[in-house]
């Protein structure tokens, strides 16, 4: 978050370099107690890479179609990620779906929609669920919900 925590970035990624694994940062989203208010502080994409760029020179890594993360490989060989939700929207190729504890099934984080699966049910009307379920992804961009990732899974 901008004038949060934005000085982490470099830390956490010498951390993940330390230990050879790949790190993700993630643009604040839309979500839950945030869906509602109109201006929260972004850290975008731009600005993450950007402090990056003050201490490592990378490469971008060419994007798998359905990911949430754009990928970047340092010179040293390291990898890190940035899910920019806000800078770079992914939702055009999205194939994800999530369910809570309690089985409702979410197409998108941008909908409060949901339909509740269970495995009684007869296989032609879990695939009539399923397809419900997709046809809740928006095409364009993340617009928020005021569900929070804790109750969706994230």
């Amino acid at each position: 978050m901008k004038g949060v925590n934005e000085q982490e970035i470099l830390p956490l990624l010498k951390y993940a370099f330390n230990l050879n694994i790949p790190i993700r940062f993630l643009e604040l989203m839309a979500m839950g107690h945030l869906h509602e208010q109109a201006a929260f502080q972004i850290f975008t994409k731009d600005e993450i890479l950007a402090s990056i760029a003050q201490h490592y020179q990378f490469t971008r890594v060419i994007r798998k179609a359905s990911a949430t993360a754009n990928y970047w490989q340092t010179k040293e060989g390291f990898f890190f990620g940035i899910i920019a939700n806000e800078s770079t929207p992914f939702c055009h190729d999205c194939n994800r779906l999530r369910m809570d504890a309690q089985g409702n099934l979410f197409g998108c984080l941008s909908s409060n929609k949901s339909v509740y699966m269970t495995d009684e049910e007869p296989e032609e009307l879990l695939k009539q669920k399923l397809q419900y379920a997709m046809k809740q992804k928006q095409s364009l961009k993340f617009t928020g919900s005021s569900l929070s990732m804790l109750e969706i899974g994230g």
